[in-house]
């Protein structure tokens, strides 16, 4: 289950990061949050995962939209968990960004957010989540 920053359009809604593939469409199957202070994409992983390494797959075609990002994973609902790890960016357009702490991290509860101070959006096409 995924929860996110309200998307840009339908086109764009948080499903699309884990609907089992990836599509570089410019136009469509990516998340694109709409403008917002610290935008974000959460997940129920279901159970206690133990989790070694996640890649994001940015958007292609424009400016990354992907920067200073930080990646959470723990065991409350309230997605208040531990740094998983983060990335200061700028990622260029149509990269995997890989997300790895120095030791493998058990949780349930993931959240990626961007930590920029000002609005901005967040744009992801696909996340993997290793366990």
């Amino acid at each position: 289950m995924t929860t996110a920053s309200p998307p840009i359009s339908i086109y764009r809604d948080s499903q699309y990061l884990t609907n089992g593939f990836m599509c570089l469409n410019v136009d469509y199957f990516c998340y694109i949050s709409q403008m917002d202070q610290f935008p974000y994409w959460r997940a129920d992983l279901g159970d206690f995962r133990r989790v070694t390494l996640i890649t994001i797959n940015t958007r292609p075609g424009q400016e990354s939209q992907f920067e200073m990002i930080e990646i959470s994973l723990g065991n409350s609902s309230e997605y208040n968990n531990p740094l998983f790890a983060s990335f200061t960016g700028p990622a260029t357009p149509s990269s995997n960004v890989d997300f790895q702490p120095e030791n493998p991290v058990t949780g349930r509860y993931l959240q990626v957010q961007s930590r920029v101070p000002e609005l901005t959006i967040i744009a992801m096409c696909d996340i993997q989540i290793f366990t």
